[in-house]
């Protein structure tokens, strides 16, 4: 097993949280949506992405809400308007 099969091997199956950070920009968003997915179709149960961008929350992932609460995924984000849903 390589080093990284083990490191996936523990993000899919041991309990985890992940802080994605970077500039803006940086894909972050896109990565967390798709991880978030990937991880509740391959079986993980209890997915859940929290956003929590206060600084800008102008917030590509609420855009994504339906779409991974249809895959499994549970969110907790802020809307374009920065209210809490």
């Amino acid at each position: 097993m390589s080093r990284s099969d083990t490191f996936l091997e523990k993000m899919v199956n041991g309990p985890r949280i992940i802080i994605v950070t970077g500039h803006f920009g940086s894909g972050k968003t896109e990565f967390a949506v798709n991880w978030a997915i990937s991880l509740a179709r391959q079986g993980v149960q209890n997915v859940t992405l929290a956003d929590l961008d206060i600084v800008n929350p102008y917030f590509r992932s609420y855009e994504q809400t339906e779409t991974m609460q249809r895959e499994g995924v549970n969110t907790i984000v802020t809307s374009c308007g920065g209210v809490a849903d």
